[in-house]
């Protein structure tokens, strides 16, 4: 049986963009990460980066395997939205229906034009 090829320890293992990139979509089961993500994900400082050179970064492994990215829309509202089950958003307006109205009082608009 031939022998798996050893790694270094996870803290000290480093990926190229599209290596970590692949990693954030087989964790977070989403295919629509860009190669980009990584790198704003190192500007907010949730991922250590170390330069090689001007032009090539290497992200750590740990960091990436570690981070999972939702989607915006399963945030707050959605778990609010199940709290309230069946209420909808934005409750209708009540009609007020025409014999109820009082149209024996002008409006203060009609008064103000007659006098």
């Amino acid at each position: 049986m031939p022998r798996k090829k050893k790694q270094p320890p996870q803290e000290e293992r480093w990926l190229t963009a599209r290596e970590a990139t692949a990693l954030l979509r087989t964790n977070s089961g989403r295919d629509d990460i860009s190669e980009s993500y990584i790198r704003s994900l190192v500007r907010s400082g949730k991922v250590t980066v170390k330069e090689l050179d001007g032009r090539t970064k290497l992200y750590r492994h740990s960091d990436v395997e570690s981070y999972k990215v939702e989607r915006r829309d399963q945030g707050k509202r959605q778990t609010r939205a199940a709290r309230v089950a069946g209420e909808p958003r934005f409750a209708p307006t009540p009609m007020v229906q025409a014999d109820t109205l009082d149209t024996s009082r002008p409006d203060t608009d009609d008064e103000k034009r007659k006098g």
